[in-house]
């Protein structure tokens, strides 16, 4: 019979513990979830449907809590060239002149001056722009630019 009594309680301790930490998890998860909603967030932004050069990248996001970490150009060149495309992918972007001379310098070696004089009359066209951000912020934008699509992927879907 003691060994019955002591199986049960037993059992009642092993249950208690079970919903004492299910219950702290489903919390814990509450509060993370809440977070992500005000924390930063990484987004990826497209201007397939818009025009945006290098140059008026930093007016999009004017009176905005908006870091710009990548720039995906939008390749145009006189020559279709695999090896340039590779290069030309992708910059960390940290302002406009050094993008905007990274750009320039692939070009270059490559010899392609009539592209070079493109990119300093205009700047070098945007495809995409990795972005860090709230929400909110990224809502703010796309109200005030209907055209812009984003995606939490590079190769996602966009919306």
């Amino acid at each position: 019979m003691k060994k019955i009594y002591f199986a049960f309680f037993f059992l009642l301790v092993l249950f208690q513990f079970f919903l004492t930490t299910t219950k702290e998890v489903s919390t814990v998860s509450q509060e993370v979830f809440r977070d992500n909603q005000i924390e930063q967030n990484h987004y990826y932004l497209s201007f397939e449907h818009e025009t945006c050069t290098s140059r008026d990248l930093d007016t999009y996001f004017e009176d905005l809590d908006v870091e710009i970490e990548r720039i995906y150009p939008k390749i145009q060149l006189s020559i279709v060239d695999d090896k340039i495309n590779q290069q030309l992918f992708s910059f960390s972007y940290y302002d406009r002149e050094l993008l905007e001379q990274q750009y320039k310098k692939i070009l270059q070696n490559y010899g392609l001056d009539q592209d070079i004089e493109k990119v300093n009359r205009y700047g070098v066209l945007v495809s995409k722009v990795k972005i860090a951000t709230d929400y909110s912020t990224l809502q703010q934008l796309l109200t005030r630019f209907p055209s812009l699509q984003y995606s939490h992927q590079l190769e996602g879907k966009y919306r």
